[in-house]
């Protein structure tokens, strides 16, 4: 397993545990770092499975996922939509957070 591989698994575990905590975007941050350098990530089994997670969390909450991103390519619109998701749950979580 090469180290990009190594490090998104440790980071997808840290963000899913820590999942809004300043640990848990910490860790969104780095993956997205890393997605950025290596685009190839994005096809990586864990890469998905905490895609998808996101979404689901995303859902349970009724966090709209509707949306259409166009970019140059595939992973540029692929890029496109995964930031706006986190704007969407970044979004969530501050409102959430003002009213308690």
């Amino acid at each position: 397993m090469n180290r990009w591989k190594r490090k998104v698994q440790a980071l997808a575990r840290l963000a899913e545990d820590q999942r809004g905590k300043p640990e848990g975007e910490l860790a969104r941050e780095k993956m997205r770092h890393i997605l950025e350098r290596y685009p190839e990530a994005r096809d990586y089994e864990p890469v998905k499975q905490f895609m998808m997670s996101d979404i689901a969390w995303m859902r349970r909450r009724g966090v709209s996922t509707d949306g259409s991103w166009t970019g140059a390519n595939v992973q540029e619109a692929v890029a496109l939509m995964t930031a706006d998701y986190e704007r969407r749950i970044e979004e969530y979580q501050r409102q959430k957070r003002l009213l308690t």
